[in-house]
């Protein structure tokens, strides 16, 4: 019944786009929609630190959610770097930690992600 739904909702989405492309009040609406999603940023507060965060999905809004939680001794290892040292962040996922060190260590990082996925959202 899911799939179900999921591959109705795809097709409505889609003829949706496709109509509203035709104009252009729909071409203004779909553009605005886009941006909305895939502009999502969520923000978070560390030890008096602000951190900024892309959070395109559940998954990586969980990750950031818990990002105090997840890996505590990963925070209090980063919070023992001498200031401007180098940090190489090997596996850095979405960069959680790379902009933790970034910030409060002033770290010069060095952050590799094997995932594409991931890679992307490093990046942005």
């Amino acid at each position: 019944m899911k799939k179900i739904i999921k591959i109705i909702l795809k097709k409505l989405a889609k003829n949706f786009i496709a109509i509203a492309n035709t104009n252009k009040m729909g071409r203004y609406f779909s553009e605005h929609l886009a941006k909305f999603i895939f502009n999502q940023k969520m923000k978070i507060n560390y030890n008096n630190v602000d951190l900024s965060f892309y959070v395109p999905n559940r998954l990586n809004k969980y990750r950031v959610d818990t990002f105090s939680i997840k890996e505590p001794e990963t925070l209090k290892w980063i919070e023992k770097f001498e200031k401007n040292s180098n940090f190489w962040d090997v596996g850095a996922n979405i960069g959680l930690y790379s902009c933790y060190a970034a910030k409060t260590r002033n770290c010069n990082v060095y952050a590799f992600e094997p995932s594409v996925f991931n890679l992307e959202i490093l990046t942005k």
